[in-house]
């Protein structure tokens, strides 16, 4: 956990207020009181509409000889106006250049990376779109072909 940030946290009569808002500051937060009788938490959670795409997370891949098949589970979208669409990123392993594919159809959480060579180790990760612009890239995971 950590803590709010000084420098935007004002405090009046019993309210906090988290002033100039940024992406970053999604989440859920806890507000702990406590005495030598009782401990009170209060949570809530935090959504900062009209940005970016949050990390898709949960990224996994199922190998065959030539292709990776790739899924992952959404970020915050960045508002419930926004749709999110895909872009794979991958390389093989100690290359430095990445390769990227749309996914297709939008809004899939699911595609499969074909014409990839047998018996090689690759790279992948995942990043969301939405109207405002590219989101945060997922973890990268690693996959060898079979």
């Amino acid at each position: 956990m950590n803590p709010l940030p000084k420098n935007r946290v004002k405090i009046v009569g019993g309210n906090i207020t988290l002033e100039s808002l940024r992406r970053s500051d999604f989440g859920f937060y806890q507000c702990v009181a406590t005495n030598e009788v009782a401990t009170i938490i209060s949570a809530t959670q935090l959504v900062v509409e009209g940005t970016q795409p949050h990390a898709p997370y949960n990224l996994t891949g199922t190998a065959s000889e030539f292709a990776v098949t790739l899924s992952w589970l959404p970020g915050y979208s960045g508002g419930p106006d926004y749709k999110q669409d895909y872009t794979i990123w991958y390389r093989e392993a100690g290359v430095s250049d990445w390769s990227t594919i749309p996914v297709t159809p939008s809004g899939s959480t699911q595609v499969t990376i074909n014409r990839l060579a047998p018996g090689t180790t690759y790279e992948f990760q995942v990043v969301g779109k939405n109207a405002l612009g590219d989101g945060m890239m997922s973890k990268i995971i690693t996959v060898r072909t079979l």
